[in-house]
């Protein structure tokens, strides 16, 4: 996929949307493969949810770890961060980072952040997206689904849609993966002391058309990517 400049007027209005933490939430609700289905009336409540547990997590450790920084956290929490320099990357979605179970362990890859840290620079808004906090926010994202394991409350599977149903009856249900996402990123901006969604990181990948503009049900794949799969990417 060809990948274009973004001008520095077009990160400063990203960052400026993404101060809005319920709106990036609900652009991100519209980009689930489940969003028609969730009725209007009850969007609101959804997105409110997922970004409390987000933050209320992010508050528990810090009360609980006042002093540690997100790599002292993951230590803390049994999870061990890697750097890899392969390309992370699922279908035609470029991965910074990703999560594995079994063993507890955070994968980062470094030319994908590396590529966004060079345009956050080319902006010369490395004093709103400071670049030392590329890699801290993406463990902190990857160490919220740790949680939602530990916890074992899976924000996608807190709310169901009937994905097949024969009039009243619901013949398959689904949870709404995007919740997981939107509770990660507000987990992010409440540990890090953010004044913006850290959403505003994919929304300018986005815009430069480094990744498609709805990635979800690739997203999907790799949230509900089998352990066997994952034990082969340790292997290469």
């Amino acid at each position: 996929m060809a990948i274009s400049e973004i001008s520095a007027a077009q990160v400063m209005t990203l960052v400026e949307q993404g101060r809005d933490a319920e709106a990036m939430a609900e652009v991100m609700l519209e980009m689930d493969s489940t969003s028609k289905l969730i009725p209007a009336q009850e969007r609101p409540g959804l997105i409110a949810m997922a970004l409390r547990s987000g933050r209320e997590w992010a508050q528990e450790l810090r009360k609980r770890y006042p002093e540690a920084d997100t790599l002292a956290l993951a230590q803390k929490l049994g999870v061990e961060v890697k750097h890899s320099d392969q390309e992370g990357k699922l279908g035609n979605i470029v991965l910074r980072s990703e999560y594995y179970d079994q063993p507890p362990q955070i994968v980062i890859y470094n030319s994908s952040v590396k590529a966004l840290q060079e345009v956050i620079e080319r902006t010369g808004h490395t004093d709103l997206l400071p670049p030392k906090l590329l890699v801290p926010i993406h463990v902190a994202h990857e160490l919220f689904h740790h949680l939602e394991n530990l916890k074992k409350d899976h924000l996608s599977q807190r709310y169901k849609v009937a994905t097949l149903r024969i009039g009243r009856w619901r013949l398959i249900e689904s949870g709404v993966r995007m919740l997981t996402e939107m509770g990660a990123q507000a987990f992010v901006q409440a540990w890090l002391n953010l004044n913006w969604y850290p959403f505003v990181l994919d929304r300018i990948e986005m815009a430069m058309g480094g990744n498609p503009p709805a990635p979800v049900d690739l997203l999907n794949e790799l949230i509900k990517r089998p352990r066997w799969l994952n034990k082969i990417n340790k292997k290469k």
